[in-house]
């Protein structure tokens, strides 16, 4: 099986990766968006509050989503998550194979280092689709009254441009950068691994029960990984001033801790799970 992995990538282009690994998250996403919406709520819930975010506050936000907002809030943000997905996933995926055929990396280390750097590298380009993603997935808790009201994506970023220049577009990099780069390297990495893995276990490795299930322990891996990251990511693309606001990523963690208690980073950690592991595959 090691020696099928080089031959079978030198018969497909390398631009393959790039084209499969965009087209694949942009389809998943028409599925999966509706549980990213969620868990963008729920990590939102309670922020910097010292109460005490309950089960029937969870089960109140999902409500207000399904069934005051509907489809269109279910559906809120997908114009920029398809815009995020043209640029993230189109780069990290076929800048992750490019490395890994140029390095000749084999083992679980050399694989996660291709992944970091092909993650990071697509998170800071993304990072103004990411911003604009997360506001309007977010818009639906604020009051009426300070809602952004993005129409779509393209309209999301002219805005943030014309009232913050183009620093603004990139508010929330450090943590994006940081999850992007995790991410990439825990989906990719460990998939190879996990298809290794199975392989040993007498698994057929071109069948498509193998692909699955190893895609499947790679998203819930990923999730494991990147979930605190995220939502330190979340809360301070989402900051404005009429809410909560931070300083810094550190600033954002740490205020979380102190108000929140130290288990605020797993608000929306089954929604999170909901989301990626099924999208992975």
């Amino acid at each position: 099986f090691h020696r099928r992995v080089p031959m079978s990538r030198s018969r497909d282009p390398l631009w393959h990766g790039f084209i499969a690994g965009g087209l694949g998250d942009i389809v998943a996403t028409c599925v999966s968006h509706p549980f990213d919406v969620a868990k963008v709520r729920l990590q939102l819930a309670g922020e910097l509050q010292s109460a005490r975010v309950t089960f029937r506050d969870y089960r109140g936000i999902l409500r207000r989503l399904c069934f005051s907002e509907g489809l269109p809030g279910l559906y809120g943000g997908l114009t920029a998550a398809w815009m995020r997905h043209s640029i993230f996933s189109t780069t990290r995926h076929g800048m992750y194979h490019v490395l890994v055929d140029r390095t000749g990396a084999s083992s679980l280390p050399s694989r996660a280092a291709c992944g970091l750097a092909s993650g990071a590298a697509a998170a800071a380009l993304a990072n103004p689709c990411d911003l604009v993603l997360i506001r309007m997935q977010a818009d639906g808790q604020w009051p009426a009254n300070q809602r952004r009201n993005y129409s779509s994506g393209p309209h999301g970023v002219m805005n943030v441009f014309r009232s913050h220049g183009l620093a603004g577009l990139w508010t929330g990099v450090g943590p994006c950068v940081l999850r992007g780069a995790v991410v990439t390297a825990s989906q990719n990495a460990i998939f190879s691994e996990a298809k290794l893995m199975l392989c040993r276990l007498h698994h057929d490795p071109d069948s498509r029960t193998t692909h699955l299930l190893a895609a499947l322990l790679s998203g819930c891996f990923a999730v494991g990984c990147t979930h605190p990251i995220d939502v330190v990511k979340t809360r301070l693309m989402n900051a404005q001033g009429q809410g909560a606001t931070y300083d810094s990523a550190l600033d954002c963690f740490l205020g979380g801790f102190r108000a929140e208690g130290p288990f605020f980073w797993l608000k929306g950690l089954p929604a999170t799970l909901c989301r990626l592991g099924p999208h992975t595959v």
